[in-house]
């Protein structure tokens, strides 16, 4: 009777549990990958079908920053926030066809909100310019016994070769 279990167990393991193990380890992954293909296959004839959306082009505008008129489009920002400008250099990064893209080095002074405000305001209120990164900086002011926090701001502007 024992080795009719045995033989019955034998049974079961090469029916059931060989096929989930070979299943797991070798097919399951090929079938996965062959209906995912399918379904980004439909995708893309979908999208082939549809209308094709028209092509967004970059608006370039005046250049703010190699004439320097990006300080006066701040400069009330800068007023309202009690800041001061502590160091503005543009440059000239990189000239592809007729677009040019220039850059502009701004080190600003003030209290940490009032930068903030500033930042955020160059952000969302200037298009034409887009902030690369920001540095912050503080420095001990012995005069008037206060810390001093500066904002060092990378800005860029895509602008037309005339």
């Amino acid at each position: 009777m024992r080795k009719r279990y045995e033989g019955l167990i034998r049974l079961l393991v090469l029916l059931l549990i060989v096929p989930m193990v070979v299943w797991k380890l070798g097919i399951s992954r090929t079938v996965y990958q062959w209906r995912q293909y399918h379904t980004e296959q439909s995708q893309i004839e979908l999208l082939g079908s549809m209308d094709k959306a028209p092509q967004t082009t970059t608006i370039l505008y005046r250049d703010l920053l190699n004439s320097g008129d990006l300080l006066k489009v701040i400069s009330l920002d800068v007023e309202e926030n009690d800041l001061s400008v502590d160091l503005y250099v543009p440059y000239l990064t990189e000239i592809r066809g007729t677009a040019t893209l220039r850059s502009a080095q701004i080190v600003l002074r003030g209290s940490f909100f009032s930068l903030l405000k500033m930042i955020h305001a160059l952000e969302h209120d200037i298009p034409q310019v887009s902030l690369r990164s920001v540095e912050f900086s503080s420095s001990n002011n012995l005069r008037e016994k206060e810390i001093q926090l500066r904002a060092t701001l990378f800005v860029q502007q895509m602008t037309h070769i005339e």
